[in-house]
C-alpha cells in the first residue's frame, strides 16, 4: 500500500510551486526520487544560495569563514542563534555541500575548534566541550561532503568511544564508562544527536553502536521518563525546526533513517502521531519557532510550512508507518 495513503490530500504541487529552492530540491530528490543529475533538481540546488534569505546570511560570513569570529556556537545546541554550527546544520539539510566555496570555508573554520581527541569545543577552550556539539558538528560536516575527511572520521571515533553502558550518550564526563556515575541513564537528546550523526555514516548506520543508541531512545518513548534533562511532555509533540530541540519531528526524522527500525512498533507510534498533525490539505504547520528564522516559512505559525511538510512527507515515505 502506498505511503501516500497516509495523506489527507497530496501537497506535491503546492510544494513544487512555493518558489523555495531548498524545498523543491529536497522534494524532487528525497520524495519524488529524481536523480541528483536531473535538470530540475540541479537548477533548484543551484538557486538555493541565490534566494534572498540565504544570500543575506552568506553576506554576513566573516573573513575567517564563520559567522562568529571566536565561537563555533553559543551553546551545545544553539542552532536557532545564527552561529556557525547552526547555520551549517541548516545548509546541510537544504542540500548545500562543500562544492560551494563559502560552505567549504565555513567547514574549515569549524574544524579549527576540533581538539586532538576528536571532539569539538564551543570556543578555543577545552573546558567547553559537549557530545551534542561534537555530534551535531560532525553530522553537518559529513552531510556537507566531508565524511571521508580524516578529521571527521576522528570525530566519529570519539563518538563511538564515548558510548555508555546503556547504549546512549551524556554530557557529563563523570557519567561515562568507568566513572563514578556510569550507571545513571543517558541523555535522550544527546543520544538523538549522536544517532543523527551516525545516520550519515554508511558503516556505523546499521551497526551495534547505532542499535544501542536507538534502543535508548525507543525506551524513552515507551516509558515517557525524564532521565537527564529532556523528557517527553506537553511541548515534545510540537513541530519545530531547526533541529536543535528534542521533539517529535526531529525524533521521527532521525530514527526513520535507520532501516533496522522501520518495523519497530514503537517508532510506528511516533510516526502515526506525526501523521495526525497534517491539515485537511495534507500540509503541516510549525507549532513552535525560533526568532532568528522568522523570514523562513518554518519561522512562523500563521500559515502551513512547506519545509516542515516536506520533512513530514519524507519521514512517512521512508516506510515506517504501515496502513493495516
Amino acid at each position: 500500500m502506498s505511503w501516500r495513503n497516509s495523506l489527507k490530500a497530496d501537497p506535491t504541487e503546492w510544494l513544487l510551486a512555493v518558489g523555495q529552492p531548498w524545498v523543491v530540491y529536497r522534494m524532487l530528490v528525497d520524495v519524488l526520487d529524481r536523480d541528483e543529475g536531473d535538470a530540475e533538481a540541479v537548477a533548484a540546488k543551484a538557486a538555493i544560495t541565490e534566494a534572498e534569505p540565504i544570500a543575506r546570511i552568506f553576506a554576513q560570513q566573516t573573513d575567517e569563514g564563520g559567522w562568529e569570529k571566536d565561537y563555533l556556537c553559543y551553546s551545545c545546541s544553539s542552532q536557532h542563534q545564527g552561529d556557525t554550527m547552526g547555520l551549517l546544520s541548516v545548509f546541510a539539510d537544504f542540500g548545500l555541500t562543500v562544492e560551494d566555496g563559502r560552505v567549504a570555508r565555513a567547514c574549515e573554520f569549524t574544524l579549527r575548534f576540533q581538539k586532538d581527541s576528536g571532539d569539538f569545543s564551543v570556543v578555543h577552550d577545552d573546558s567547553q566541550t559537549f557530545i551534542c556539539l561534537t555530534s551535531n558538528t560532525v553530522r553537518s560536516l559529513a552531510a556537507l561532503g566531508l565524511l571521508e575527511d580524516e578529521r571527521v572520521q576522528q570525530a566519529y571515533q570519539y563518538i563511538v568511544d564515548t558510548q555508555r553502558l546503556d547504549g546512549g550518550w551524556i554530557h557529563s564526563k563523570s557519567a561515562r564508562r568507568g566513572q563514578p556515575r556510569e550507571d545513571i541513564p543517558s541523555c535522550p537528546h544527546a543520544t538523538l544527536n549522536v544517532l543523527w550523526a551516525l545516520a550519515e555514516h554508511s558503516e556505523l548506520r546499521e551497526g551495534r553502536v547505532a542499535r544501542g543508541g536507538a534502543e535508548v531512545l525507543l525506551r524513552h518513548w515507551e516509558e515517557r521518563t525524564r532521565p537527564y534533562g529532556w523528557g517527553i511532555g506537553t511541548t515534545w509533540p510540537k513541530l519545530k525546526y531547526p533541529f536543535s530541540w528534542y521533539g517529535l519531528l526531529k525524533y521521527a526524522d532521525v530514527l526513520s533513517r535507520f532501516a533496522f527500525l522501520r518495523d519497530d512498533a514503537r517508532l510506528r507510534e511516533v510516526v502515526d502521531l506525526l501523521v495526525t498533525k497534517q491539515d485537511d490539505e495534507g500540509r503541516w504547520w510549525a507549532e513552535s519557532t525560533y526568532k532568528y528564522w522568522k523570514d523562513f516559512d518554518f519561522g512562523q505559525k500563521k500559515a502551513p510550512s512547506p519545509w516542515i511538510t516536506l520533512l513530514a512527507l519524507r519521514v512517512i515515505k521512508r516506510g515506517v508507518r504501515t496502513d493495516e
